[in-house]
């Protein structure tokens, strides 16, 4: 996939979007450094047009893409979201804005339950953040609706909404892209929380065998939002670019 800042080769995603320890914490097996090397190859780009755009409407293709692009979704400490990787696609009548969480073995950070009470001890502002969110995703639900999803994962969501704010487009999807890493394999982990926010919304439980792509909401600006999971193993080695 063809990128708009000018990566074209892994050593370019190191250099310019890389961890802050360089190469100390790109190491082999590392959810950023596989992630990369995959949408560097030459199949992701068709992968996403067949599992995610082809999924909403003929004709979209990806207009701009971008690594680590970070979105601000509030005026709160902290209210920043690093998007492994955003794009947008344009099919001349509709436009779809799509962002990508890699993992291999990562977390989703605490359930938002444990990461409440952290807010309370620490004095940060998570608890407004949080009902900033659920008051858009669910009017008149209170907090405790949502205390078994993972934060990260639900700012996840809200940081893809933002992107497609912010952009004027009013669908988005929110990628959850699992990478097969030989010896860390957590599949379950992740299609546990998975299953956790799709209860949230209604929606029944999925057991993402061949992968997930499904319709949740509407916000309340206008939003239509998406889910998608894809499981992917690691590149080998020998086809890096």
């Amino acid at each position: 996939m063809q990128l708009s800042d000018g990566i074209v080769r892994e050593a370019d995603w190191l250099a310019k979007v890389g961890p802050l320890r360089g190469r100390a914490q790109w190491k082999v097996g590392s959810s950023m450094r596989e992630f990369a090397r995959l949408v560097l190859a030459e199949p992701f780009e068709g992968d996403v047009q067949a599992n995610i755009l082809d999924q909403i409407a003929p004709g979209l293709r990806v207009a701009h893409a971008t690594a680590s692009e970070v979105t601000q979704f509030d005026g709160y400490r902290g209210g920043k979201r690093q998007h492994d990787l955003a794009l947008w696609a344009d099919s001349g009548t509709e436009r779809v804005a799509v962002s990508f969480e890699a993992k291999v073995t990562e977390e989703f950070g605490a359930v938002i339950r444990l990461k409440l009470k952290d807010a309370v001890r620490d004095n940060s502002d998570i608890c407004m953040r949080l009902q900033l969110i659920t008051n858009e995703l669910w009017p008149r639900r209170s907090l405790n609706f949502i205390y078994d999803v993972r934060y990260q994962f639900f700012t996840g969501l809200y940081g893809t909404i933002r992107y497609a704010e912010d952009l004027g487009i009013n669908k988005c999807v929110f990628c959850i892209y699992q990478i097969d890493v030989p010896g860390k394999v957590k599949v379950d982990r992740y299609k546990r929380d998975i299953n956790a926010l799709l209860r949230l919304f209604g929606r029944d439980e999925e057991d993402m065998s061949q992968g997930l792509f499904k319709y949740i909401c509407k916000t309340r600006g206008g939003v239509d939002v998406y889910l998608s999971y894809l499981q992917r193993p690691m590149l080998p080695e020998a086809e890096a670019k």
